[in-house]
């Protein structure tokens, strides 16, 4: 299991980590912030795409994707993924302004 918190800051801690493929990895995330955000779960490309469609209207919508997560402020919530290839996987925040502030993890 990792640990990841969300912070005020806009920052995830820790801001990265390491994954080896074949590996099934359950994060526990904690928004430790007074804020709601949310967790997803993506390549580069994946991030972009979900930062677009919550700029475009759907922030606000409730999520139901199995690689992401929506937590108010002070819940934690657990996601479980496994990482079938070697890649580049990032972890991010959704919520309007986050993301762009640099609110990403590695």
């Amino acid at each position: 299991m990792i640990e990841i918190k969300m912070l005020d800051q806009l920052k995830f801690d820790p801001a990265s980590i390491e994954v080896k493929a074949g590996e099934t990895i359950t994060f526990m995330v904690i928004n430790t912030g007074t804020v709601e955000h949310d967790f997803t779960l993506g390549d580069e490309e994946s991030q972009a795409g979900h930062e677009a469609e919550m700029a475009g209207g759907m922030a606000g919508m409730g999520h139901d994707e199995p690689n992401q997560l929506t937590l108010k402020p002070g819940t934690e919530g657990e996601l479980t993924w496994h990482f079938t290839e070697a890649m580049s996987v990032l972890y991010g925040c959704h919520v309007i302004g986050h993301y762009d502030a640099g609110m990403v993890g590695s």
